[in-house]
């Protein structure tokens, strides 16, 4: 059945359906990235900092959870679009370190255009 699946071409894809799918795909990475990152910087530079200089250690217990919560939840789009993206393992092992590192979020977001980009030559457009 080589005619029915859908072709990945050096110049992307073929089929106008899987490239919306993709599309899509990379927003949602684009979106929980975000997320992540963000409660991240919250964890390190606020609820850390309200623990131990002003004895507060309620803000890294909430703040611990959602981010965790956000991680765990990063790490599941993050199989879902490689596996589906047939990403290389160094690939998704970079996602994953860029993800805990403070602003690391600047680095995932630039790979996922550039990622995207070569999959859907237009989505840069």
């Amino acid at each position: 059945m080589l005619g029915t699946e859908n072709q990945v071409t050096a110049q992307g894809l073929s089929d106008a359906p899987l490239q919306s799918q993709v599309s899509a795909q990379f927003k949602k990475m684009r979106r929980i990235s975000a997320i992540e990152g963000i409660t991240l910087i919250l964890l390190m530079f606020i609820a850390v900092p309200l623990k131990y200089l002003a004895h507060m250690p309620i803000a890294t217990m909430i703040l611990g959870s959602i981010h965790g919560g956000a991680f765990m939840y990063y790490l599941w789009v993050l199989h879902k679009t490689a596996k589906h993206g047939k990403w290389s393992l160094v690939e998704v092992l970079g996602m994953v370190i860029a993800a805990t590192i403070p602003f690391g979020v600047i680095g995932i977001e630039i790979f996922l255009k550039k990622k995207e980009q070569q999959i859907i030559p237009s989505a840069g457009d």
